[in-house]
């Protein structure tokens, strides 16, 4: 099949047409093992890929490059079939990546399923199996995911599983330089689960093709060992990067502070900066601990807020600093981006001085956070102001037989910001587990979603957020970064 008989497959009408003139044969058709697993599909997807010589997919496209998967699968078996089945196109599965499914489940925004290096090793020992499923890449993070099976159930097992597996990994020989993690895990029965964990790089940049070896010795506080070794590129997610070079150099409250660098990969948005800290540490108001107002929300030149992740790379020294500042993937590269710096004012804190006395440092009255609640009294729709920021208003909630789905949208001057500032309390003032992170459901309309565990019918719940007075942003300090 030469590529261009592939790309009419991709056509959805020719695929289904194709399918539905297949003849199946029912009783040879049952003695076939169709247990083909979805690490050698996701393998079959990927060089569909570069044989069509694909780059990023829109939704409908990654679609029909599932279902043309499937079709090759089924020529293969053409000869044993012979009773027609008009309906067997339908039952086909579109089978998509965890590494996808996982950052999506997280929050956040890019075509991580498209850049994603499939590995599909498996270790077994102790009565645990662990698989390698994918890694994904690019100058800033590194996201591995994994599934674990055990022979018991997994609520049996210790309370430590891999979710960090900085100590483990080795690039090209030595001990990686990430400087800070986050993961997040699902479980999908009593004996399996899946996890990513994302890594983000500190100064040191990875090298453009590396040998990656994962030495696991301890999961679930069960020791064992379970070794991976792989080699990886950046070669295919480098042709799509994008990267500006600028000079803006902005001031706050005293610190000058240079933007010298924006990145737009497939996988994420970067901005580099770097700057002397701030000279009096002791008085710093700042979310990293470099300068005052060090908290970027960002926006594209239509106005839209691109999501901020919650993690930077970079390092420094007593005295200065460099930082990369991470955001989601944009799906085309913008003239401009607006940076909004906002300010985390100090809560209270204790520290010594140099001679051994406490110090107490406190928030100014106007700087204390209250708690808005409202009851869950299932009267929609539900307002819960946010001080001078705006508002959030809970439109609607429904059940599951596990979970609560709650619908809400954002409304004030920093809707994405203000959009993850929503929570649930029992009546004992406990947060309620959050199973997926609130997920913009589309820039423009500023509408989420966010799922918990399943509301008891006989307790009363409330919905939280805070009136942010410990934020602050001043629009002297609202700057653009002009992309050219």
């Amino acid at each position: 099949m030469n590529r261009e008989e592939l790309k009419n497959i991709l056509d959805e009408k020719d695929i289904y047409k194709l399918l539905n003139e297949v003849n199946i044969d029912g009783e040879e058709f049952e003695d076939i093992d169709l247990n083909i697993d979805e690490i050698r599909i996701r393998k079959l997807k990927k060089n569909l890929r570069k044989d069509l010589g694909v780059k990023r997919l829109s939704k409908k496209a990654k679609y029909a490059l599932s279902i043309a998967g499937g079709v090759i699968i089924c020529i293969a078996w053409i000869g044993i079939m012979s009773v027609k089945n008009p309906a067997f196109a339908k039952e086909i599965p579109v089978l998509n990546s965890i590494v996808q499914r996982l950052i999506e489940n997280y929050g956040y925004k890019g075509d991580y399923e498209t850049y994603a290096e499939v590995i599909g090793q498996t270790q077994y020992d102790k009565g645990i199996s662990i698989t390698l499923n994918e890694v994904v890449y690019d100058e800033s993070e590194v996201i591995i995911t994994y599934t674990i099976k055990s022979d018991k159930k997994i609520e049996e097992l210790g309370e430590n599983f891999i979710s960090n597996l900085y100590e483990s990994i080795k690039i090209n020989g030595s001990f990686s330089g990430f400087s800070g993690a986050s993961s997040t895990s699902e479980q999908i029965d009593e004996h399996t689960m899946i996890a990513f964990v994302e890594y983000q790089m500190g100064l040191e940049k990875l090298p453009d093709k590396f040998d990656m070896d994962i030495n696991i010795k301890e999961i679930f506080d069960i020791k064992g060992k379970w070794k991976f070794s792989f080699k990886l590129s950046k070669e295919e997610i480098l042709k799509e990067q994008k990267t500006f070079d600028v000079d803006i150099v902005k001031n706050f409250e005293g610190t000058d502070v240079r933007i010298s660098k924006v990145s737009f990969s497939p996988l994420s948005t970067n901005i580099k900066l770097d700057g002397k800290k701030y000279e009096n540490m002791n008085d710093l108001n700042s979310h990293f601990g470099f300068f005052e107002y060090d908290y970027w929300l960002l926006f594209d030149d239509n106005g839209n807020e691109i999501g901020r992740r919650e993690n930077m790379s970079g390092g420094g020294s007593h005295e200065s600093f460099e930082s990369t500042y991470r955001y989601d993937a944009v799906d085309k590269v913008p003239k401009y981006l607006t940076v909004v710096p906002v300010q985390f004012r100090i809560r209270e804190e204790f520290g010594l001085h140099e001679d051994g006395k406490k110090s107490v440092r406190k928030n100014k009255k106007e700087y204390i956070t209250k708690d808005v609640k409202k009851l869950i009294n299932g009267s929609y729709p539900i307002e819960l102001k946010q001080g001078r920021f705006g508002k959030l208003t809970i439109i609607g909630m429904e059940e599951t037989e596990d979970k609560t789905i709650i619908r809400y949208k954002a409304e004030g001057k920093l809707p994405y910001f203000q959009g993850h500032q929503l929570y649930i309390e029992n009546e004992a003032g406990e947060k309620l587990e959050v199973k997926i992170n609130p997920i913009n459901n589309g820039y423009n309309n500023k509408e989420f979603t966010i799922e918990v565990e399943k509301l008891k019918s006989n307790e009363k719940y409330y919905f939280v957020t805070s009136n942010l007075n410990n934020r602050d942003f001043k629009e002297d300090y609202v700057f653009k970064i002009p992309i050219k």
